[in-house]
């Protein structure tokens, strides 16, 4: 199907060099699951370039400092974030907590890591929790963050960290209004596409494996259609506002496909890769200068699965987000594509070289040839393809238990990401675009992202 695409100079927000990281609970700090040794897992770090790990979750309420947490765990830690050449968002217990512990802490913790610490923060998620207001938890925030300063000094501060579409308004605002620029560089919220309400029949037991496998099916093309809505636009029609009238940025510092680890056939899956490469675009078009996606051990959802000896295997959203980082850093310009209703879409980064343009083919058995119309002249483009056989790429054979036997096969420009090295392993060397009349013309195949390099 041939169709026309355009892409124009008006800009609606940007792509930094650290826009895109990974967050974690807090409790893998106990574990030896991060240690500089562990090569393959800091090449997946660096492969991505040097960004921000959030270190939190709910579990950051729970970890109790030198009783669960110890100086030891501390400077495994980081040692193996130094290695990786990222920098951390680092959370402190503010529900199970005191002042002066949380201050012990942060002291210890900014003499192990200095200038890694981008940022301080406090709890996680308090509209779940006990404090019973947002004027509450605001107040002990400010307590803690105070005593916090008073030990270390005036370190930055991001939070509140809060979650749903309604919290925006409900916490993330308030908060930014109680305590000021002058406590905060960074306001923070979490998302995740498929909320647990939207999971029930999922969940529910003695529903045939017939019928899951319908379910599944629902939560893939909800997940893939989902971000052409209104659900991500309705929490940064509020967190962006609040920002900016504070005049400092804002992050979604947790995020992912959906809610309680993911969904077994939906978040471990190739439609998830598809899925984060929209949602980070329609990120940084709402103004957010950066995602954090959530993982952990074996999560469904996680980007790699690992456990306190090993890496186990590098799963399909992982290559979404190595894609991305592909295209580099810069303005994002107002790109819009004219496929007839079906479910492709274009995104454009303004380079220091021309442009970086993706186009995300999320149709099962329809591919496109595209001619794109550019803001000015090029005379060279390349490409390169992200490419699945299926929506159910990496799907485990057998879905009632946890084995991670995937099936199919997930590529960039024909590379795989190695479990042993962690690297991009086997890639070839990207396509040629034809360019016809200073218009290049480019093959999207079914279930595949393209990235094409314009000079």
């Amino acid at each position: 199907m041939q169709v026309n695409a355009r892409v124009t100079t008006t800009q609606l927000g940007s792509v930094g060099t650290d826009f895109v990281g990974f967050s974690f609970e807090k409790s893998e700090l106990t574990t030896a699951s991060f240690q500089s040794d562990k090569t393959n897992i800091v090449n997946l770090f660096k492969a991505l370039g040097p960004s921000i790990v959030r270190i939190g979750g709910g579990a950051v309420d729970r970890v109790v400092w030198t009783r669960d947490l110890t100086t030891g765990h501390i400077d495994r830690f980081a040692t193996f974030i130094s290695q990786t050449g990222w920098r951390v968002i680092y959370g402190l217990n503010l529900l199970n907590n005191t002042p002066d512990a949380a201050a012990d802490e942060a002291q210890y913790v900014s003499s192990k890591m200095g200038n890694l610490i981008t940022h301080f923060t406090l709890g996680n998620e308090p509209e779940n929790l006990t404090y019973g207001s947002s004027a509450n938890f605001n107040a002990k925030w400010l307590t803690f963050k105070n005593a916090i300063v008073n030990r270390v000094g005036n370190r930055a501060f991001a939070g509140p960290d809060a979650t749903g579409s309604g919290r925006a308004k409900d916490y993330t605002v308030p908060f930014a209004t109680a305590v000021g620029s002058s406590n905060i560089t960074l306001l923070t919220h979490h998302f995740y596409t498929v909320s647990s309400s939207d999971q029930t029949l999922y969940v529910t037991v003695g529903i045939s494996e017939a019928v899951r496998d319908q379910e599944r099916a629902k939560f893939r093309s909800t997940l893939l259609t989902i971000p052409k809505s209104t659900k991500l636009a309705d929490n940064l029609f509020y967190i962006k506002p609040a920002a900016d009238g504070l005049n400092v940025k804002f992050r979604l510092t947790e995020v992912n496909s959906a809610t309680g680890g993911g969904v077994l056939g939906v978040s471990d899956v190739y439609a998830s890769a598809l899925w984060s490469l929209d949602f980070m675009f329609l990120a940084a078009q709402g103004g957010a200068s950066g995602v954090n996606f959530h993982g952990g051990d074996s999560a469904r959802y996680t980007p790699f699965t690992f456990s306190s000896t090993s890496l186990l295997g590098v799963q399909p959203l992982y290559y979404g987000i190595l894609f991305f980082t592909m295209m580099g850093s810069g303005p994002v310009l107002s790109s819009s594509i004219d496929a007839g209703g079906n479910n492709i879409s274009i995104y454009t980064i303004r380079t220091t070289s021309g442009y970086s343009v993706l186009l995300v083919n999320k149709e099962v058995n329809q591919s496109f040839e595209v001619t794109l119309q550019l803001p000015a002249p090029v005379s060279s483009a390349t490409a390169i393809y992200l490419q699945g056989t299926s929506l159910l790429d990496s799907l485990p054979k057998n879905l009632n238990n946890n084995t991670r036997t995937g099936v199919g096969r997930i590529t960039i420009q024909d590379g795989v990401v190695s479990n042993l090295s962690g690297k991009l392993e086997g890639k070839k060397d990207s396509y040629t675009v034809g360019i016809s009349g200073n218009t290049p013309v480019v093959k999207v195949p079914a279930l595949t992202a393209v990235l094409v390099k314009l000079s």
